[in-house]
């Protein structure tokens, strides 16, 4: 039996991988960040499965794919091509047989650049777009992390969220839905979330998660709480709770929020790509 074009790297070979991912730095931090995260799930939760490869299992080819299936709830498919070879990338996905094309598939953070090879892909394999989110990913870059200070008005406090209050999340975050439920629960369970909280009856004000895919989301100020600055108060936080594990502060925002746009923006965040969440079912 023939060997698939794209060979599964195991745990061992991701510091290889990341390495050759780091030659196309900041434009491949998701992936990067979204392997890591996953890899340190696995010794948490068996609520997800993981896997990345390269093709021919070469860790320095450029091309990495990974693809996470979470039990009872969507498959995440994401990839990255350091040297741009779009026609490598289309033979690739063309002959691989790692991808179940029946499943219900979210493409993630697919930036735009290679959104050509995934719409063949999409015809090719008898796809249908359910829905299709265009976002901007923005990134704090080195010397703007140097000079960031949490500054934390009193008499309020940030502090790792407290899980009876997860609720307010779900409730709250606009994408939430039934499906990507498991998705939400395993992040909650196992990521960075904060919350500002006021010290005289510890009442939450706004929060931030770590995401699945390690960049910084679900950012939310309770409306009474609003126009204060906390949400650049809570930024900073995150921030500074990312480089202390030597993450990337970086985030995907959705290109009609132009509210929370300029919010990272002011932070000191900078648009890097334009990234494309496609979520596709076999068409019947």
């Amino acid at each position: 039996m023939a060997m698939d074009i794209l060979q599964e790297m195991n745990i061992t070979e991701a510091s290889d991988v990341f390495i050759t991912l780091g030659r196309d730095a900041p434009d491949s931090i998701h992936i990067h960040f979204f392997i890591l995260n996953f890899i340190i799930w696995s010794e948490y939760t068996d609520a997800v499965d993981m896997h990345f490869y390269c093709p021919h299992g070469n860790s320095r080819d450029g091309s990495v794919y990974a693809i996470a299936r979470f039990k009872n709830g969507p498959t995440f498919i994401t990839f990255h091509c350091v040297d741009l070879h779009f026609d490598y990338i289309l033979k690739h996905l063309n002959e691989t047989k790692i991808i179940d094309w029946n499943e219900d598939i979210i493409f993630e953070a697919i930036h735009e650049k290679f959104t050509p090879i995934l719409r063949i892909i999409i015809a090719e394999k008898k796809l249908k777009i359910v829905n299709e989110d265009v976002v901007h990913q923005v990134w704090l870059n080195y010397h703007k992390r140097k000079e960031m200070l949490v500054l934390v008005p009193d008499p309020l406090y940030i502090a790792p969220m407290r899980k009876r209050e997860f609720k307010f999340i779900k409730q709250n975050w606009e994408y939430y839905s039934s499906e990507l439920e498991p998705v939400i629960n395993t992040t909650l369970e196992n990521n960075c979330v904060i919350g500002l909280y006021h010290r005289s009856n510890d009442s939450l004000m706004g929060w931030a998660v770590e995401q699945h895919f390690g960049g910084i989301g679900m950012l939310y100020v309770l409306e009474e709480y609003r126009n204060q600055g906390y949400g650049a108060t809570i930024i900073q936080a995150m921030c500074h709770r990312m480089i202390d594990r030597q993450i990337d502060p970086y985030a995907f925002i959705h290109i009609n929020n132009s509210r929370s746009l300029a919010l990272f923006e002011k932070v000191g965040f900078k648009k890097i790509n334009l990234a494309h969440w496609v979520h596709t079912i076999k068409s019947r």
